[in-house]
């Protein structure tokens, strides 16, 4: 895999009949997305339309057939798959035209090993590690019991494992009543930029193990099913076993 300055994964994928194209891993999306215009480029056709919920809000999007997508040697036949502008994924790295979302990363399991910038596909459970949790399902995306501790104090949360975060993301719907001391930024997504406010520090412990980093505090603009995003760059090694719905996090 390259890894992004942001550190998203991305690898070669091959997709209705076309060249390889960069795509990234994302296991904080709930379905395959292309850029709209390589779906062009494609001859996709539009057979209705799709909700796609990114952290600051929800977009409609185009969706369509692919003929078979191929990845790592597995390949996925007549996947459904929708298409959208990409441009500000696509300042990460231009060459990238979609996002391995998880109707395709549910099937499998999946190991990201960061430290060695790799990424194994296959059927078999995830190897050991440091941590193991049991994922349940948020939207389709693997959310797993955690505890965040910050400034603000501890609290447990489900936490969706997102390749596609590079810091915790935390859903408070009194975001917009943050102390002072707290520094406003901006969380650009797909479906816009909404104001945030940034803890420096928070730790974050699975299976009594703990990892820590900034955290972005946003204030949904719907109902989630999740209380934040856990980004997987923050351990060397995260595997999920999308039949089994194990996750095991490796620091």
């Amino acid at each position: 895999i390259d890894l992004t300055q942001a550190v998203l994964a991305i690898v070669p994928v091959e997709l209705h009949g076309a060249a390889p194209r960069h795509f990234v891993i994302d296991t904080g999306a709930t379905t395959t997305m292309l850029d709209a215009r390589f779906a062009t480029a494609l001859g996709l056709a539009a057979t209705g339309t799709l909700r796609i919920v990114a952290a600051s809000g929800a977009l409609s999007a185009a969706s369509g057939v692919a003929a078979g997508l191929t990845i790592g040697g597995l390949s996925f036949d007549r996947l459904p798959v929708s298409w959208t502008s990409l441009d500000t994924l696509r300042t990460e790295d231009r060459r990238i035209m979609g996002v391995i979302g998880q109707d395709v990363l549910s099937r499998i399991t999946m190991t990201i090993d960061y430290a060695r910038r790799r990424l194994r596909l296959g059927t078999a459970p995830c190897p050991p590690g440091d941590a193991a949790a049991a994922i349940e399902r948020a939207d389709g995306r693997p959310a797993i019991a955690a505890r965040v501790r910050s400034r603000g104090g501890a609290r447990d949360v489900r936490l969706v494992i997102d390749s596609g975060a590079n810091a915790l993301v935390l859903f408070d719907r009194n975001a917009g009543q943050k102390p002072a001391g707290t520094a406003g930024v901006r969380l650009t997504t797909h479906a816009g930029a909404p104001a945030a406010s940034l803890v420096p520090r928070a730790e974050v412990t699975i299976d009594d193990v703990a990892v820590e980093g900034a955290a972005v505090v946003v204030q949904p603009s719907e109902p989630r099913h999740e209380d934040g995003l856990l980004p997987a760059s923050w351990f060397s090694r995260v595997c999920i076993d999308g039949p089994r719905d194990v996750a095991v996090l490796s620091r």
